[in-house]
């Protein structure tokens, strides 16, 4: 198995919550060194590989299956990932994060629902999913092998310290609610509501990223990170994305100009991140069926790179 034969894997998670576990079995079962699964059927973890391409000279790692034409053993190509997929009656997610191409057999095991041990010949790494939410480069922008190893080899199971105020009030975002680990609200962008998150481990590093947020915010910030996005996620679009003319007589789909291209674009979430860079995710009207647009820019809040994510 490739870890891409099940398409929907929180339904299938859903499915085993609910006493249906014989797709999960099968999945499990068939891919043993690359999936992992906790007993309460609310966390998953599939060891798999991301397509690569080369765009402007850089690695860049798309959220899909690599080309099944493709060598199976260039790293230029490919890129080994874990998908972490989590299921709660507060909601689903799924979340791919990049690890190492030269691991040798390695293997995903999950000690509860939050803690896992990654192996491989080299060594065992305890870590948890939160500090591979913090560290590790996603599955989605430009990244090199190097830069790779590098976040990857920060693993060291860190403990983080939950923020224990429940609300803040801002200026630019009205009252801010503690979800978990982020402060949250949704505010209006062209009349289109928006939501806002912070990320936040440490209680005296809050003041000093909201500061950040609300000082980006109040210049606009995300209109030129937008505007950069463009030419990138139309020539994708024109590339990979053409539906198909329902006219069969017609040779060639017919090309997205930039103007119908932006008129499809919306900010749904902009995201403040610790390290003060910030991800803005669009969504795009279904031209990427169901892929949203996410744009990363740097602390300074200038474009850095987009994907499409899951």
């Amino acid at each position: 198995m490739t870890g891409w034969e099940i398409k929907d894997l929180l339904g299938m998670l859903k499915k085993a919550q609910e006493g249906d576990i014989r797709e999960l079995n099968h999945m499990t079962a068939s891919y043993t060194s690359g999936c992992t699964v906790d007993k309460e059927y609310g966390t998953m973890i599939i060891r798999r590989q991301f397509r690569v391409e080369n765009q402007d000279n850089e690695r860049c790692i798309l959220n899909s299956e690599p080309d099944k034409n493709g060598s199976n053993e260039s790293s230029d190509d490919q890129q080994w990932g874990i998908t972490i997929v989590q299921l709660s009656p507060k909601g689903g997610s799924t979340n791919s994060f990049c690890i190492p191409n030269n691991l040798r057999n390695p293997k995903i095991r999950l000690l509860d629902h939050q803690t896992l041990d990654i192996l491989s010949d080299e060594k065992t790494i305890t870590t948890t999913i939160t500090e591979i939410e913090k560290k590790l480069k996603p599955i989605s922008g430009i990244a090199t092998e190097d830069e790779i190893e590098e976040t990857f080899n920060t693993l060291s199971c860190q403990q983080y310290v939950i923020p224990s105020i429940e609300s803040i009030d801002s200026k630019a975002f009205g009252t801010l609610e503690l979800e978990e680990e982020e402060y949250g609200t949704v505010i209006k962008i062209n009349d289109t509501p928006v939501r806002i998150t912070i990320y936040v481990t440490v209680g005296e590093s809050l003041s000093p990223i909201i500061d950040h947020a609300e000082k980006l915010m109040a210049e606009k910030f995300y209109e030129k990170a937008i505007r950069s996005m463009y030419p990138s996620m139309l020539e994708l679009k024109n590339d990979y994305w053409l539906e198909e003319p329902e006219d069969e007589s017609d040779a060639e789909p017919t090309p997205l100009t930039l103007e119908e291209f932006k008129e499809r674009i919306t900010i749904t979430e902009i995201a403040f991140n610790q390290d003060k860079t910030t991800t803005i995710i669009c969504s795009n009207d279904d031209m990427f069926e169901d892929h949203d647009i996410v744009i990363s820019t740097d602390t300074r809040g200038v474009y850095k790179d987009s994907a499409l994510a899951e």
